[in-house]
């Protein structure tokens, strides 16, 4: 490291101002990295501390944390059980010579003071990413056929990526993009110690080969609003640390009701890639109010209480307004977009009586509400005759303003109830066909009217990581009406449902051979203390010839307290099944409630 340190003493001439000076750089004990650690310390007048592991009680102080060590020791347990909200960072390589490079640009670029900001938003896994404009594969700049750590991918075996077949040689590298800094918002884009494929082919790893001083992905399952490039962007240019941008986005995805799958810092926490900007105080909305907002800066709002967003009307607005970003507790950034008006107005609107829907009526409507976004076609004559009876029943309550206590019109909820059971048993077979027709569908298009209002850490069901997560949603206008999410950072397990006092699983092999028949069991367990009716459908997913067996949907009845085990059955192809991962997904529906499971099985040779 010592011609890093050289290179430093050149450049940084003054320029400490660059890195956060309460920043603190944390190395393993042992670690073939920890001298790294110490030199860039060394280099930005910076605390360093030796860790004998990584674990939470490194996150309590304020300071944002860089934690460096070879990317094995950042496994699902060290990633997933990183706070979101906490100032940290991840610094690793796969060499040491790759790291000592990466230092170096870091110093380099505390001198430089300017910063290019590049974002992907699509499908994707740990080795690539599908956008509009083509994939970028995550192999390393030396890979070379072979079998490597966990699951074998296609390309290693050298017959082509498993998305298409295409000769890997000929889809661009990640390390390839001129920019300082890569943002992937992808499903399961940042994998350092190879968990499931191999960590040659890792996009975080990759991201950092090239000229990119760091890279932000997430290492789960990941959905959430399309701001994450303009509020990144605004925070670096407003001189956030590495650090505090990403803890931000965090907070503002997890504010906004669709980010779950948070995102993780490859890079230094401490780093500046902009002077700090200085922080203009919040502007203050209460009910009634107006204020001249500037729509070319970055802005803070504050919302009184008894003031809903949905109230406020921005003129000029469309796209000349800013891009509104939630912080939570009534917060907000404005965010610039290109393009926009220099200046405008903020009002606040009257509030809307439906955000006032009594208890009595909210989770019938809720889920009413969770099947309009389905579209389901041969059941529409009957969704929407549901509808109008509902828009009836919303007609009259606007009229009064108050609480439903008419009890004729809670007899029409009643019956309307009725038929939303009878209709979410349809649903089975459709989301199973749905699912069918690409490997990217996955879950109702309903959640984006949910809103995150838990989070905590669980087990996971299917392969026992304790860091796994699961967030619980409520609907933004019935909030009785829940919907949640468990997702893993290790196996990539996802359930997604609107179920309530029972659960599920995929139990079967985890690797099979291709041409084998395949042989999975959903697992329902019921805790009421009544029978549970269900419906359960079945699909799998071929990555590599994107074809698909899908199973019809199949009723059976769970008793109390019990757990029903149905196997299904269907065989792959040699020829078309290349070895790697490939997705199986069940579907069960009970008691008018969703439940949406994915696992994937690694075929190998």
């Amino acid at each position: 490291m010592r011609g890093v340190i050289e290179t430093a003493d050149a450049v940084l001439a003054g320029a400490a101002r660059s890195f956060d000076p309460q920043s603190v750089i944390v190395a393993l004990a042992g670690d073939d990295y920890a001298g790294a650690a110490r030199a860039l310390a060394a280099a930005t007048g910076r605390r360093a501390l030796e860790a004998e592991r990584f674990d939470s009680a490194l996150f309590d102080g304020a300071a944002p944390r860089t934690l460096v060590a070879r990317p094995e020791r950042f496994g699902a347990d060290v990633l997933g059980g990183l706070d979101p909200a906490a100032r940290t960072g991840v610094l690793t390589a796969r060499s040491l010579a790759v790291l000592e490079r990466l230092i170096a640009r870091i110093l380099a670029h505390a001198g430089d003071r300017t910063a290019e900001l590049a974002v992907m938003r699509g499908h994707g896994r740990e080795c690539c990413v599908h956008t509009a404009g083509g994939t970028l594969c995550g192999r390393s700049g030396d890979a070379r056929p072979g079998a490597g750590r966990g699951v074998t991918a296609s390309c290693q075996l050298g017959r082509g990526c498993y998305r298409d077949g295409a000769d890997p040689a000929a889809v661009p590298r990640i390390a390839s993009i001129p920019a300082d800094v890569i943002l992937t918002d992808l499903c399961g884009g940042f994998d350092l110690s190879g968990a499931l494929l191999d960590s040659s082919l890792s996009l975080a790893l990759s991201a950092v080969e090239g000229s990119a001083i760091a890279y932000v992905g997430s290492t789960w399952t990941k959905m959430g609003a399309p701001y994450a490039e303009p509020l990144l962007g605004a925070l670096l240019r407003g001189g956030a640390a590495l650090g505090d941008a990403v803890a931000e986005l965090n907070r503002a995805e997890r504010a906004d009701g669709l980010g779950f799958g948070a995102f993780t810092l490859l890079g230094d926490a401490g780093l500046r890639l902009h002077p700090p900007a200085p922080i203009a105080p919040p502007l203050r909305i209460a009910s009634g109010a107006s204020a001249a907002v500037r729509y070319d800066v970055l802005e803070r709002l504050e919302l009184d209480p008894g003031v809903a967003f949905e109230q406020l009307a921005f003129e000029p607005g469309g796209d000349l307004a800013p891009l509104a970003v939630p912080r939570g507790g009534g917060a907000w950034y404005l965010v610039p977009r290109a393009g926009a008006a220099a200046r405008g107005m903020l009002r606040v609107r009257e509030r809307s009586p439906l955000r006032e829907l009594s208890a009595a009526v909210a989770e019938p409507l809720g889920r009413l509400a969770a099947l309009e976004a389905f579209e389901i076609v041969p059941l529409k004559a009957r969704l929407d005759q549901i509808k109008r009876g509902a828009d009836r029943v919303g007609r009259t309550f606007t009229r009064r303003r108050t609480p439903l206590d008419d009890a004729s019109l809670e007899n029409d909820v009643s019956r309307l109830v009725e038929q939303v059971l009878d209709l979410q048993h349809g649903i089975c077979d459709e989301l199973i066909e749905r699912t069918a027709q690409s490997e990217y569908y996955f879950g109702p298009e309903a959640i984006v009217r949910f809103d995150v209002v838990a989070e905590r850490r669980m087990r996971c069901t299917q392969c026992g990581c304790s860091t796994a997560r699961r967030f619980d949603f409520a609907h933004r206008v019935w909030p009785a009406y829940r919907m949640n999410v468990h997702t893993c950072p290790r196996c990539k397990f996802v359930a997604q449902g609107t179920n309530a006092g029972w659960s599920g699983r995929i139990a079967g092999p985890d690797t099979m051979r291709a041409g084998d028949r395949f042989h999975q069991e959903i697992v329902i367990v019921n805790e009421h203390t009544r029978p549970l009716e269900a419906s359960l459908g079945f699909a799998w997913l071929n990555g590599s010839s994107h074809g698909v067996d899908a199973a019809p949907a199949r009723r059976a009845v769970v008793a109390p307290s019990d757990a029903l085990h149905v196997t299904f059955e269907g065989a792959t192809s040699a020829r078309e099944t290349l070895p790697d991962l490939h997705i199986v997904r069940a579907v069960a529906v009970a008691n008018g409630e969703l439940l949406l499971l994915q696992k994937r099985i690694g075929v190998v040779l």
